[in-house]
C-alpha cells in the first residue's frame, strides 16, 4: 500500500518480541516500561508494516503509531496513517485502502459499516467503527475519528473550515485479551 522504501519503517505484528521491532524497523523509536507493559513510538512520520507471512500488510505513512507489549512481546499496534487530519472523502478513501490492504493479505472481513451508515452514526459522535477484520488469532479495526468540526473553536485555531478526520488501525493478538 506504501511506494516509500525510502520512507522510515515501523516493523512490528502481535507476538513479535520488542528487540525484533528495534531491529527490523529504519525509524528511531521511544520506549516507556513499566509492570511488564512496554509502548514503542514512532519519533518521526513513518510507514508501518504489519510482519507476518500470511496476514502481513503494509500502511502508508503516518505521524502517530503505539506498539504495547507485555512482558517484551507485541500484543497491539495502533496506527494512524495520515499524514495530516483529512477530509470525509479523504478519510473515506483511506479507510477503502486499509480495506484493500487486509483484503489483499487475505484477512476476513468480520463487519464492514457502509460509508452512509458510518456517517450517520458520526453524526451523533466524533468516532465510530469503519470494519472489523480477522485472521486466527488475529483480529483488526478500522475506526474513522474527527478531529475536529467545523465551526468550532478548534477548527479555527487549526485553520479547518471542515469538519477533519483521521483513519486509525489496531491489530492485536486476539488471544492476549487485546482487543482492537
Amino acid at each position: 500500500m506504501s511506494d516509500g522504501a525510502a520512507l522510515p519503517w515501523l516493523v512490528a505484528a502481535p507476538g513479535m518480541r520488542l528487540d525484533a521491532v528495534a531491529a527490523a524497523s529504519t525509524v528511531a523509536l521511544d520506549r516507556a516500561d513499566f509492570d511488564g507493559l512496554s509502548l514503542l513510538q514512532p519519533a518521526w512520520p513513518h510507514c508501518v508494516r504489519v510482519l507476518d507471512a500470511q496476514r502481513g500488510f503494509d500502511l502508508p505513512l503516518g505521524l502517530f503509531t503505539v506498539v504495547e507489549a507485555r512482558d517484551g512481546r507485541v500484543t497491539r499496534v495502533r496506527a494512524t496513517p495520515v499524514e495530516e487530519a483529512l477530509a470525509w472523502p479523504d478519510a473515506l478513501a483511506r479507510a477503502d485502502a486499509v480495506h484493500a490492504a487486509l483484503a489483499a493479505a487475505r484477512w476476513i472481513a468480520a463487519e464492514r459499516v457502509a460509508p452512509a451508515d458510518l456517517a450517520r452514526a458520526l453524526e451523533r459522535a466524533d468516532e465510530a467503527l469503519a470494519s472489523r477484520w480477522r485472521s486466527a488469532p488475529w483480529v483488526a479495526s478500522v475506526s474513522l475519528v474527527r478531529t475536529a468540526r467545523a465551526g468550532t473553536d478548534v477548527a479555527a485555531a487549526l485553520a479547518y473550515d471542515r469538519d477533519a478526520w483521521l483513519v486509525t488501525v489496531t491489530v492485536a493478538d486476539g488471544r492476549e485479551g487485546a482487543v482492537p
